[in-house]
């Protein structure tokens, strides 16, 4: 096949030689995008391998045009998973019978447009496509060399792909293998493939998730400032409680002070009265004495 493929491809641009790599697979996705818009005349006009080909549609419509994909009006255009899934359950048997074998990881592979997955099937199917032209008759061969030669490759070969002019790729059936097979591709598919529910389930949780982080930030936020305003408010008691009972203790002190101040009069009061009682008995005690005597 890749043999078949540089062959092809050398002879398209006209050159002999190894070619380094990314010159190759550049002109190749010319030639390819070529191939697709003006030979085989797709429904969309291809601009970008990845995002075209994502949905499986697409190789669907190319194999319908070379009779081998019965079953196209089967198809579904859209990006949904649901549709994604069905055309590529739909592709595999079909390119099997094309030599051309596709596992699930390829498959999801080009179902999440991943650079360069759609493009390798396509130079399969481009060469598949090759093998059933020159497996035609004889009359359909030189049917296309005189589309081609008469410089109407597009309309000439493109005709003649719809006129049904193309040999269709024929398998030797095995039902029941053939049909354990498909559902073993369909499981293995869809257990490896992203579902687009899930995915949405997954963005609601986590814009839910990311609002709960963002609620318990503020919780904790808030509960930080709440115990900042439980420690002001100790504080502010604690300040109040001491600035009160320091208050009290200076009271206390002016009090203690007054009653002892008001005390040491008292008691130089009673002394003054206890020395004026004295004299007064002396005197009394004098003049009795005076009175006996006389």
């Amino acid at each position: 096949g890749s043999s078949n493929l540089h062959e092809w491809f050398i002879g398209q641009v006209g050159l002999v030689g190894p070619l380094p790599r990314s010159t190759k697979t550049g002109f190749m996705s010319e030639l390819l995008q070529n191939w697709l818009n003006n030979e085989v005349g797709l429904s969309t006009n291809v601009a970008n391998f990845e995002k075209d080909f994502a949905s499986g549609y697409l190789f669907g419509e190319i194999l319908h045009k070379f009779r081998q994909q019965d079953d196209f009006d089967q198809f579904i255009n859209k990006s949904s998973h649901e549709a994604k899934l069905s055309n590529f359950k739909r592709l595999e048997p079909t390119l099997k019978v094309l030599g051309i074998r596709i596992n699930a990881t390829q498959s999801n592979q080009m179902m999440n447009g991943e650079r360069g997955a759609s493009l390798r099937l396509l130079y399969q199917l481009k060469m598949a496509t090759e093998r059933l032209l020159l497996a035609t008759d004889a009359g359909a061969v030189q049917t296309k060399q005189r589309a081609v030669g008469a410089g109407g490759s597009a309309a000439g070969y493109k005709g003649m792909v719809l006129g049904g002019d193309v040999t269709k790729g024929i398998r030797v059936p095995r039902e029941h293998f053939d049909k354990h097979e498909r559902r073993l591709f369909e499981h293995r598919l869809r257990s490896t493939c992203p579902n687009a529910k899930q995915d949405r389930l997954k963005k609601v949780q986590a814009r839910f998730e990311k609002e709960m982080h963002k609620q318990e930030a503020m919780a904790d936020r808030m509960k930080v400032m709440e115990e900042a305003h439980a420690t002001d408010k100790r504080d502010i008691h604690r300040f109040a409680t001491r600035e009160r009972m320091r208050q009290n203790r200076l009271a206390k002190d002016d009090w203690t002070r007054s009653h002892i101040e008001q005390w040491s009069r008292n008691m130089d009061r009673r002394a003054e009265l206890e020395k004026h009682d004295v004299h007064f008995m002396r005197r009394m005690n004098q003049q009795h004495d005076d009175r006996v005597e006389s």
